[in-house]
């Protein structure tokens, strides 16, 4: 790796150590990252991936293996099979879905002990059955599906986790066999369908299918529990979630701000999004070589100056709110608007029902709950009157 040798890049774009202990390049201006997340020089797959450098040691965040063209191709065939659910439109539809999956999950808050664990008893499972339900997964498959999600995030246990990917992957395969045969209503029959090997067995297929169910659990999660712990702060916030026009610009903040946690430029370790060069090129005054690691850090990017007036302010009435929380482009979460639509529901129940719900433990000792790999909070201890 060269340095980057114009001093007005240095905050842009700097070489870093990561989590994992090897060197990457950080990015972390609004206007770069944008650019980066579209740029097909970039991408997840690397030439050599038991070589690649990695953001952690955790086998979720680590390269793919296959070529950029395989990659590319698996991309398009994952927005294809996700635009069954991508739409405002189509997001509508699973409203009652969504709704009966968060009433459920309130009323048992409602119903705890009190304090009781917001996160363990709305944040983790409201957003995995509602990626459970749209896959087809059985309900009696729910809970132990949910253990496996949870160890493919453990970033002390390599093996567990590893083995916990595989696991759902072979599952995924079961269900999609089933569904060549049997077809439901659901995503993974959509994806069965899509398979051109013609049996459900093509590894794109089966992959997707736990990737879904993952990237459909553990991000928004991570989203409910900050998101909850800024509307606790900001009460004056909170009204907005009662207008039907409003509201939207509140989930979009929430989704920018993202952490109750600010981001700290210059941070170590650094966090984002990996990437890997697929060619050699020249950003800036730097020299990017084939298999680099590019840290794309979105989240100190939604607070870019340039882009955002007072960004760290949290203010749900913001005029234009163009953050990069669910991508940019061909990039963008297929699933931000299902995901939009299930947090104002989850947040207009919760404050509904618990009007006085408030942390039971100080800010502070929170921070000591955030795991390293998605920001989730391990624990969010509330209680109300």
């Amino acid at each position: 790796m060269t340095e980057v040798r114009d001093a007005a890049h240095d905050e842009c774009l700097r070489i870093v150590r990561a989590s994992g202990g090897t060197l990457a390049w950080h990015v972390s201006c609004y206007e770069l990252v944008r650019a980066l997340l579209g740029d097909e020089r970039l991408g997840l797959a690397h030439p050599v991936p038991r070589l690649a450098s990695r953001l952690l040691d955790s086998p979720m965040v680590g390269p793919l293996d296959v070529t950029p063209e395989q990659e590319r191709a698996q991309h398009d065939l994952m927005r294809q099979v996700m635009q069954t659910i991508a739409s405002w439109r189509a997001s509508q539809r699973l409203r009652h879905l969504v709704e009966a999956v968060v009433d459920t999950h309130v009323r048992r808050l409602v119903e705890a002990a009190r304090p009781a664990n917001f996160h363990e008893l709305v944040a983790v499972p409201v957003p995995r059955a509602v990626a459970g339900a749209i896959l087809g997964v059985p309900d009696e498959d729910q809970e132990h599906l949910g253990a496996l999600v949870e160890r493919t995030h453990d970033d002390h246990d390599w093996r567990g986790a590893s083995a916990a990917v595989s696991e759902l992957q072979g599952y995924m395969l079961r269900q999609l066999r089933e569904r060549v045969h049997a077809p439901r209503d659901d995503l993974l029959t959509v994806l069965s369908r899509a398979d051109r090997s013609g049996d459900g067995t093509a590894p794109p297929m089966q992959n997707l299918a736990a990737l879904i169910l993952i990237a459909g659990s553990v991000t928004p999660t991570s989203v409910i529990d900050h998101g909850l712990v800024l509307l606790l702060a900001h009460p004056e916030q909170r009204p907005l979630l009662d207008d039907e026009e409003l509201a939207p610009g509140l989930i979009d903040e929430i989704v920018r701000v993202r952490s109750f946690v600010p981001p700290r430029p210059g941070a170590d370790p650094p966090n984002g999004l990996s990437r890997y060069a697929n060619t050699s090129f020249q950003l800036a005054d730097a020299q990017i070589n084939v298999g680099d690691l590019m840290i794309l850090d979105t989240h100190g990017a939604n607070f870019d100056e340039t882009q955002f007036r007072d960004p760290y302010d949290f203010d749900g009435r913001r005029p234009t709110n163009p953050h990069l929380g669910f991508g940019y482009g061909r990039h963008r979460c297929p699933g931000a608007n299902l995901a939009r639509l299930e947090l104002e529901l989850l947040y207009r129940a919760v404050f509904r029902r618990l009007p006085t719900i408030r942390l039971a433990v100080p800010t502070d000792e929170l921070l000591g709950r955030i795991r390293r790999d998605g920001g989730v909070v391990r624990a969010l201890p509330v209680t109300w009157d």
